[in-house]
């Protein structure tokens, strides 16, 4: 930051000078995004403006729009910054997203495979049930004609169920 004895500052081309010197580290500090210095520079010119003679009137107005380019400048990386991290939102919530898409399909998987291992065990009952029905001395023919119609039933959703594709 350029070192101004305000007080040593006598003709109208001297306070051109010292308005020069801080115009150019101001470009330096926007370039740089270096906000820190940005304030300071705001605050030198600031007293730039204060002390200045009226004589220089129109050097106050190039220090005020500097001023102003200063705090347009910080608002513009606080606005770069802000869409940076809205950009990192959304990248993890697509990350959150698959994420959640990918449990989803591997419960709604583990439900089926519950669902059709509840079925081979139901079959296996009903095949057992239906050997005891024909091993009967005096087979009951519509006992066993209703397991047979269960038994096919069961491996008709045993088919259904394996057959499903996962959403």
């Amino acid at each position: 930051m350029p070192e101004i004895n305000f007080d040593a500052l006598v003709l109208k081309s001297d306070w051109a000078a010292a308005l020069k010197s801080i115009l150019d580290e101001a470009e330096v500090a926007i370039q740089g995004n270096d906000g820190a210095k940005k304030l300071a520079l705001q605050a030198q010119l600031k007293t730039f403006i204060k002390r200045s003679p009226s004589k220089v009137d129109s050097l106050d107005d190039i220090a005020l729009g500097a001023i102003d380019d200063l705090t347009l400048s910080m608002l513009s990386s606080a606005i770069a910054s802000i869409q940076k991290r809205n950009q990192d939102l959304k990248a993890a919530t697509a990350a959150i997203e698959a994420a959640t898409t990918t449990a989803e399909k591997d419960a709604k998987a583990l439900q089926l495979k519950n669902v059709i291992d509840a079925l081979d065990r139901a079959k296996s009952a009903v095949e057992t049930l239906k050997n005891l029905a024909q091993n009967l001395a005096q087979p009951d023919q519509d006992l066993t004609d209703r397991v047979t119609k269960i038994s096919t039933a069961i491996e008709d959703l045993i088919a259904l169920a394996k057959s499903k594709p996962t959403p």
